[in-house]
């Protein structure tokens, strides 16, 4: 999902702008300015979804297994 697609459900489903993100995992995690950050190399380890979202946006290179771009993701809470 981009932020686009982000503003796109929530102006579908009447979700204001100014409504507060939590990021459900394990435990509920409250997403903060702190814990954001624009960055490469998102690790998805056991997300199939994640793989096959890299494989369509920056396919590897057959020889060396690099990949041909690195796509930018928002960061929630990573490293924390």
């Amino acid at each position: 999902m981009t932020i686009q697609d982000l503003l796109n459900w929530c102006n579908e489903n009447g979700v204001p702008l100014d409504t507060h993100m939590v990021v459900s995992r394990k435990d509920e995690f409250l997403v903060v300015p702190e814990n954001l950050r624009l960055d490469t190399g998102p690790y998805f380890g056991n997300c199939d979804h994640g793989d096959v979202l890299l494989d369509e946006i920056a396919p590897a290179d057959d020889e060396t297994c690099e990949r041909t771009a690195d796509p930018k993701f928002l960061f929630i809470g990573t490293g924390y």
